[in-house]
């Protein structure tokens, strides 16, 4: 006799999404953390704003499902704004103590390893939502 199969492995109710979660819950906990050094070094005013309405952006989007297209396109966009944020951030952390910039250097990288990953799911999204076809989406998350 064959044995009875489960329905369904919980890939696509538990693993699939699991890398959305976890890129929304570092990121906000590196905005935090960005925001407390900014707030310690006294960086720019408008740096310190960005940051904490990037954090508040993501706070509202951990309150949204994050198995739905439009929850993966906010997530893009919260990371593509830390993108243009990125040149003034690294900036504020190479003008104050060295000891935040070098772990920044050092860390940096690991918060860019889910890069394809997060390209492939805005794709997804894009394409689900019915805003631009296969290759535009590549483009837009290049």
């Amino acid at each position: 006799a064959r044995a009875a199969r489960l329905p369904g492995d919980g890939w696509s109710d538990y693993v699939k999404p699991f890398r959305s979660f976890e890129d929304l819950y570092i990121h906000a906990a590196l905005l935090a953390w960005f925001w407390s050094l900014g707030e310690e070094c006294d960086w720019p005013q408008g740096l310190r704003l960005r940051l904490l309405a990037q954090l508040a952006a993501a706070c509202e989007l951990a309150r949204q499902n994050l198995r739905e297209p439009g929850s993966h396109l906010l997530l893009a966009g919260l990371f593509a704004e830390f993108a243009a944020l990125r040149p003034e951030l690294e900036a504020a952390l190479a003008a104050g103590p060295a000891q935040w910039n070098q772990l920044w250097l050092r860390d940096r990288g690991v918060f860019e390893l889910a890069g394809v990953a997060r390209a492939k799911r805005l794709q997804q999204a894009l394409q689900a939502l019915g805003l631009v076809n296969g290759e535009a989406a590549a483009e837009v998350s290049g």
